[in-house]
């Protein structure tokens, strides 16, 4: 820890030496690059950056621009074998703690892939994400505050995964291939390609994944009169296909229009013998309860889009419009045997829970420059999503003897203006975005359920505001400000009423009376040749949406709440520094004060938590075709509503060659070489209950990596403009 601390400590106190390399075009879209086909018989990109259309020599890792950090994949040699969670724990100001992704201390964040809403949130966003494998992945495209023309879900802002697309003529892609050995064997296969002829583009990528990983759990929880005492190691199976297939086509030179679909499949195969311990501290007699429980979930996502877009002239003025299909259904099982000692009495919990989501989006933006730089936008979008939750359980004991069925159907409609000018040295952006949301519930009434129906309206504004000021003329000093307000819907399984037994200690429940949460952000930033960036923040959140834990009759009863008010302020520091020729280091600093003030089951809630996170990332370059990298991070512990997350430190380290003339590159990773990667909760303000959970993964191991690249032709780089899902498949929450 001495030596990470003060590798961290140098680098931020040698003299740098940039090279210079300024931003490129700050994008309004999310979608994956290369709609845009041939020179100026297309439209240009859309975008809503402030600034003007600039060229870097070469990507470095982090690139830097008012209100967008951007990490480039490729850049970063340990990468290479990962998956996309691991890539966003690298990022500058991102954080995952107990399986949720904050940014700068905020929960609540909006994760897309490709322009697309990933539809995710909690452990099975976390799931998912990993399966998306570094080898596929362009960038990750980070935004605290968004503008009017996004979706205003996302209390901690827009984190974007964008994946690879060829824009090159002819026929080019990469081939991955990564062998990842720790206690147990994963092996992945990937590609990427685009065929390019005239007006026409075509492009997909495919992923094939197998392998076997772990979850080592323990927990304790100390009651008045007994402790349970908890362990489980968790094997767990994993197979997953991926496959996106996209075209762009060329109308006329003025109307461009295309369309992609994406596949995903994804089983998760679990095999668990759980040990629980009860020791009384009276004269009652200890007991043991032994297990054995095997699950299986199925996922199959579609996405789909289709897009037209015409540009009027050559100065920027254009319309477009997208259409989206996403489809989610999942299909769980589980069977759970269980026998305590002494006596022998046995329990048996089977259960079946299908959960199916649609989601039909349209949308529309308009864009007309005006005199003196000016650009004024407008949009609108419209979105009808509806979902199924099934849920079958069966078991020898009464209460375990349940089926339930929730409806849940939801509306947003939205529309958006934005203004961009220019008053000497200030460049601002104004924008107001109005949405209105319709929902309706229904949980039918049955044997184990009576009828519950409910439903909301409410309209509401959010306004937002981007300032940037170059004070000199070189454009080395910019000091840029973001204004923001923001909402969170309930995720599409917290509404869901019914509650879901994992054993006999622990049942998972809903909550149909969730509000939505609504935030404001600021944030006041100072970036320095595009190297050196420091920001402070402030985020107001009200009625904020928590995960909670009631405790009665000593069961766990997982559920969340509309907890209360919550304030998040801080600051960070980033920087690009290059101590020598063959050197470059990119230290982050982030810190967090979180004020909570909430009344959680009648006990109000009142403290601050402090938080400091540190992370290095060290590459080194030599003998022309060799580089190395070594990539190191610590975190402070940090409190929450009811649990404090332990402290936690890591080290990774890589080495690579580029071979067969530069087109293939082989690379040698070991991540979390320490084994110091550990999940841990201590429980905190459970009406008496205290304990702990912590839970370890197959996380230090090392991969082999070899990727080839063939390419024919010359690259367009021209960007693509975007699609219209977005906020609606963030949402979709599914539990454990």
């Amino acid at each position: 820890m001495r030596t990470f601390l003060f590798l961290l400590c140098f680098s931020f106190g040698v003299q740098a030496q940039p090279k210079d390399s300024v931003p490129s075009v700050r994008q309004k879209a999310l979608l994956s690059a290369g709609r845009q086909l041939q020179g100026d018989s297309i439209p240009p990109p859309k975008v809503r950056q402030l600034e003007g259309v600039t060229i870097t020599s070469q990507k470095q890792l982090i690139e830097r621009k008012p209100g967008q950090t951007i990490i480039n994949v490729d850049a970063l040699l340990s990468n290479a074998g990962s998956n996309a969670l691991e890539v966003l724990e690298q990022s500058p100001g991102v954080k995952v703690d107990n399986d949720v992704i904050s940014l700068k201390g905020k929960q609540d964040v909006t994760i897309y892939i490709d322009g697309k809403p990933s539809y995710l949130q909690g452990t099975e966003l976390t799931n998912y994400i990993k399966s998306l494998p570094a080898a596929i992945l362009d960038r990750i495209e980070i935004m605290p505050s968004p503008l009017a023309g996004y979706d205003a879900a996302g209390n901690g802002g827009i984190i974007n995964i964008v994946l690879k697309k060829g824009k090159a003529r002819g026929f080019n892609g990469t081939v991955n291939f990564d062998n990842t050995q720790g206690r147990y064997t994963r092996i992945a296969q990937s590609a990427n390609f685009n065929y390019r002829a005239d007006r026409l583009n075509l492009y997909g990528n495919l992923y094939n994944y197998k392998g076997t990983g772990f979850s080592d759990f323990t927990s304790e929880r100390h009651y008045a009169d007994r402790t349970v005492s908890q362990a489980s190691f968790n094997k767990i199976t994993y197979d997953q296909i991926l496959v996106k297939l996209g075209a762009d086509y060329i109308l006329t030179p003025k109307t461009t229009m295309g369309g992609s679909a994406t596949y995903n499949y994804f089983h998760r195969g679990e095999n668990a013998q759980p040990q629980t311990q009860q020791t009384y501290k009276a004269s009652a007699s200890d007991t043991a309860i032994s297990a054995d429980n095997r699950a299986s979930r199925n996922h199959h996502n579609i996405f789909a889009n289709i897009y037209l877009q015409h540009r009027y002239d050559s100065t920027g003025h254009e319309i477009s419009a997208d259409l989206d299909y996403i489809s989610f259904l999942q299909r769980n099982s589980f069977d759970n045997y269980s026998i305590s000692q002494p006596g022998g009495y046995a329990e048996s919990l089977s259960g079946v829970q299908p959960f199916d989501i649609h989601i039909f989006t349209v949308k529309a933006d308009y864009k007309l420059p005006l005199r003196n730089g000016a650009k004024l936008e407008a949009g609108y979008k419209s979105s009808f999503m509806r979902t199924e939750n099934r849920a079958v359980y069966t078991g020898n004991l009464p209460e375990f003897n349940i089926t339930q069925q929730f409806n849940y159907r939801e509306n947003i409609h939205a529309a958006y203006a934005s203004y961009q000018g220019t008053f000497r040295r200030f460049t601002y952006q104004l924008g107001l975005r109005l949405e209105h949301t319709g929902a309706k519930g229904n949980q039918p009434a049955s044997k184990d359920a009576r009828d519950t129906a409910f439903s909301r309206n409410y309209t509401q504004l959010f306004p937002t505001l981007f300032v940037t000021y170059k004070p000199g003329s070189t454009g080395e000093h910019q000091l840029s400000l973001a204004l923001g307000r923001r909402i969170d819907r309930p995720g599409y399984t917290d509404l869901t009423p019914f509650a879901a037994p994992r054993d006999r200690f622990t049942w998972d429940q809903g909550n149909p009376a969730l509000l939505p949460q609504f935030s404001i952000n600021s944030e006041l930033s100072y970036t320095y040749r595009n190297a050196y960036t420091a920001s402070v923040f402030h985020n107001r959140l009200r009625d904020g949406i928590d995960a909670t834990i009631e405790v009665r009759d000593d069961i766990f009863y997982r559920r969340p709440q509309n907890i209360g008010n919550r304030t998040v302020t801080g600051f960070t520091l980033d920087a690009t520094l290059k101590p020598a020729s063959w050197w470059t280091a990119n230290p982050t600093v982030l810190y967090t004060s979180t004020r909570t003030d909430a009344t959680l089951y009648n006990l109000p809630i009142r403290f601050t938590a402090d938080n400091w996170n540190f992370n290095l990332i060290q590459q080194f370059n030599f003998l022309e075709t060799w580089s190395a990298e070594i990539n190191s991070g610590y975190s402070t512990p940090q409190a929450y509503a009811q649990f404090t997350q332990a402290a936690s430190w890591h080290i990774h380290a890589g080495i690579g060659k580029k071979i067969l003339r530069s087109n293939g590159v082989i690379k040698l990773n070991v991540r979390d070489m320490a084994y110091t990667r550990v999940d841990r909760q201590d429980y905190d303000r459970l009406n008496g209950v205290t304990g702990f959970s912590s839970r370890k993964w197959d996380t230090r191991n090392i991969t082999l990596f070899f990727s080839y690249r063939f390419s024919q032709g010359s690259k367009n780089t021209r960007p693509s403009r975007e699609a219209g899902a977005n906020e609606e498949s963030r949402r979709l929450q599914q539990s454990e």
